[in-house]
């Protein structure tokens, strides 16, 4: 009887510390609120990518952004901002998001880049003669989260 709780403990005491030091690797996902405005027509689904390095930002290739959210609208409310909820790790993040009006996960630009689509970034930030510096929308995401004020913007 004895030997085999010394073969239990001897078993379970190293899964109990590697079940613990995972454990401490977990983060919390923290809410994250855009208020989006203006928005002239439910047309579409807004695609928000959230970046959290400098030499990713703003790279439409899979994969370069940390996390894709795909928006869709439930009602036309002019007028009003368009809210968009998800959840985000602690941390710092700039998002650049853009109303995809034809729905096929591309963002359309002219032949020098600039978006055909109405677009936003985090922080409001913007370019001077190219897209907005990742510093400038950088924005922290605290562990009981964040509201963001976002304007939609066309160019083109």
């Amino acid at each position: 009887m004895k030997g085999t709780t010394m073969k239990i403990i001897k078993l379970a005491v190293p899964s109990l510390f590697t079940t613990l030091a995972g454990l401490s690797f977990i983060t919390t996902a923290a809410p994250v609120e855009i208020a989006l405005s203006p928005v002239q027509s439910a047309k579409g689904q807004i695609v928000v990518k959230v970046y959290q390095q400098q030499k990713n930002w703003m790279s439409e290739d899979e994969g370069e952004s940390f996390m894709t959210h795909i928006h869709s609208f439930t009602e036309e409310q002019p007028g009003d901002p368009e809210m968009i909820n998800f959840d985000l790790p602690e941390g710092d993040y700039a998002l650049f998001l853009y109303q995809d009006l034809d729905m096929d996960s591309e963002m359309k630009t002219n032949w020098i880049g600039i978006p055909k689509e109405p677009v936003g970034t985090s922080n409001d930030a913007k370019g001077k003669m190219g897209p907005p510096d990742f510093d400038d929308a950088l924005f922290n995401v605290p562990s009981e989260g964040t509201k963001l004020k976002i304007t939609l913007s066309s160019i083109d």
